[in-house]
């Protein structure tokens, strides 16, 4: 599926990346007619508060986590944990379930949390596909593969992926 189009340039750099059982990314790095794959440890990198409710879930997860990164909200048991945080931002109580239970949950409109922790996941991993594209300089495309967005496509288009991807101040 496309989630923003655009008009790629070329001969410029792409990025994939993908949140799964890990969160991995890599740039097709594209110069003078040659080209090669470059790959990183970008699960690693911490995970950017940008919104204040970005920043209160932030804090949570920090109690939580000696590190935030991005692969302990985007990857495995990140939807869980973040699914915990937001139940306590929101003041409620939730029990203590998984990836699967939560997706179950939201899509039958059963419970308020995980509705609002899988669009939430959808809006910050925006802001996430943003700076993996700034840091590559993605003038090529941007590309998602893993496992988890897959099932969630009609969520992650209404969410606010597109709006936090471009967000990105001077570079917008």
């Amino acid at each position: 599926i496309c989630v923003k189009q655009g008009i790629a340039q070329t001969h410029a750099n792409i990025a994939v990346f993908g949140p799964g059982t890990g969160f991995g990314a890599a740039c097709l790095v594209r110069s003078q007619g040659n080209q090669a794959v470059m790959s990183c440890e970008a699960g690693h990198i911490s995970l950017a508060p940008v919104t204040e409710l970005d920043r209160q879930l932030h804090n949570v997860l920090r109690d939580e986590l000696q590190h935030v990164s991005v692969e302990n909200v985007f990857a495995g048991p990140g939807i869980a944990r973040l699914y915990r945080a937001m139940a306590k931002v929101q003041g409620k109580e939730v029990n203590d379930i998984d990836a699967a239970q939560i997706a179950a949950l939201a899509q039958s409109n059963q419970c308020i949390i995980a509705e609002q922790t899988l669009n939430h996941f959808c809006d910050w991993l925006g802001s996430v596909a943003g700076d993996i594209a700034l840091s590559f300089g993605a003038l090529g495309g941007v590309y998602i593969g893993g496992g988890i967005l897959p099932r969630m496509q009609e969520r992650l288009l209404n969410s606010r992926f597109t709006e936090r991807f471009i967000a990105k101040g001077v570079m917008s």
